[in-house]
């Protein structure tokens, strides 16, 4: 209703102390322009958010893109972080333990290792070396002798083993637990050890006319099971079998024995490991077996890889196993070939390198040759190839991706791989 009216004969009545109308109460329009202001302010909020999510993005992107540019670029050259000059003669041979090399002979064994250059050096007096390694731990034995010496990486020997037999075999576990195969002509037994080195009262026995004859074990990681291959003949023709033993005192049972394999006619398994705590392989002329061990008391034959070529080179490491076969009558001509934990293939590939040394981690496949160095990754892709200006004996790429140590000649060095 307005201030004023009409009646019917056209006279206009007013209204006194009729109120303001509300488009001229000035409350309400201060109410307006705080209202129109608010709304104003979010808009421009609500576009900084969607800028700023936007640039967020963008960035993320480039990073991104960045990230996988350069992670599938090349590395072009090498820059040696330090080297030194070690004693070293044609006696000495390596393995890698840890991250680092162990370096072992008739007189002892020394440690070198990214960190601590030489690590420590530990003197022993043996005729006929050999070694076993197993993460952090390793075991010097003196085949056909009757010592052994265990090491770990922090703190270099740790325990020594004297047995009343001949030692034809040893392994170890990662915790530093050792079994070694002895022999007095007749028979076998298995014997077990702490890392002091003190006997643990676990014994197998096995006569050569029964069982067969055993030419290599192997430990889990765990320490919990074992690994055997035996030589045995049957109607007179040498056969082989893979036997796994379970020392897992929460399982009833009569014998530790778990699991046994004999389908392989004359193939001789001359090496058997664990490549991690499920999975074993045994490796003969031209046949690698991997087995499951997913069921600790029921081990299973998952993959047989048959090789009509003869291996040059073999590795293996939890990823899997890497092998190189002879190409063509040429010494430098190679196929490279590997496959994952489960034996399923992953890549082939032709290299030209006369392979000294190969190691297969969770980066991928590092080989050295006479003055080179290539470096595959999981994919097989060159990353890096090229020239090395040192002989290398042992190379250990397991501190990184790009961190390498190389023992050769009388020198130790440890190189890292660049882009640019």
């Amino acid at each position: 209703m307005s201030d004023r009216d009409e009646t019917k004969n056209g006279r206009i009545i007013e209204f006194p102390g009729a109120a303001q109308t509300e488009d001229n109460d000035p409350d309400e329009e201060l109410r307006r322009e705080e209202a129109r202001f608010i709304q104003t302010v979010n808009q421009h909020k609500a576009r900084v958010r969607l800028v700023t999510i936007i640039l967020l993005v963008l960035v993320v992107f480039a990073i991104i893109y960045i990230f996988v540019y350069r992670a599938s670029k090349p590395y072009t050259f090498y820059e040696e972080i330090f080297s030194e000059n070690i004693t070293s003669t044609d006696k000495q041979q390596y393995v890698n333990l840890g991250d680092g090399i162990l370096q072992y002979g008739l007189n002892g064994a020394s440690y070198y290792s990214i960190s601590k250059k030489q690590a420590w050096s530990v003197v022993y007096t043996m005729t006929n070396p050999r070694v076993e390694v197993c993460g952090e731990y390793a075991v010097v034995f003196d085949q056909n002798g009757r010592e052994g010496v265990i090491f770990n990486t922090e703190n270099g020997k740790c325990g020594e083993i004297t047995t009343n037999q001949t030692i034809t075999r040893a392994t170890i576990s990662a915790y530093g637990a050792v079994s070694m195969i002895v022999d007095d002509g007749l028979s076998n037994n298995i014997l077990f050890f702490d890392k002091t080195g003190a006997a643990l009262n676990i014994k197998l026995h096995t006569m050569i006319s029964a069982s067969g004859y055993p030419i290599d074990i192997c430990f889990s990681p765990d320490g919990q099971l074992l690994i055997a291959s035996f030589v045995y003949i049957d109607s007179g023709v040498m056969q082989n079998q893979i036997v796994f033993y379970n020392f897992d005192t929460s399982i009833n049972s009569d014998t530790q024995i778990v699991g046994a394999f004999r389908k392989y006619d004359d193939t001789l398994f001359v090496d058997v490991a664990f490549i991690s705590d499920d999975r074993a392989i045994a490796c003969g002329d031209g046949v690698i077996v991997y087995y499951s061990l997913k069921n600790k008391v029921k081990p299973e034959e998952i993959a047989i890889i048959n090789e009509n070529d003869t291996i040059t080179a073999l590795t293996y490491s939890e990823q899997g196993v890497a092998y190189a076969t002879l190409c063509g009558d040429m010494v430098q001509n190679h196929v490279l070939k590997t496959y994952n934990s489960d034996g399923e293939s992953v890549y082939e590939k032709d290299t030209n390198i006369d392979i000294q040394d190969m190691q297969l981690t969770e980066n991928g496949l590092y080989i050295t040759g006479p003055g080179t160095l290539l470096y595959l990754n999981r994919k097989g892709k060159t990353f890096y190839q090229g020239r090395l200006e040192t002989s290398v004996d042992k190379l250990n790429a397991s501190y990184g991706t790009t961190d390498i140590l190389l023992v050769g000649g009388s020198r130790f060095s440890y190189i890292k791989l660049i882009r640019e």
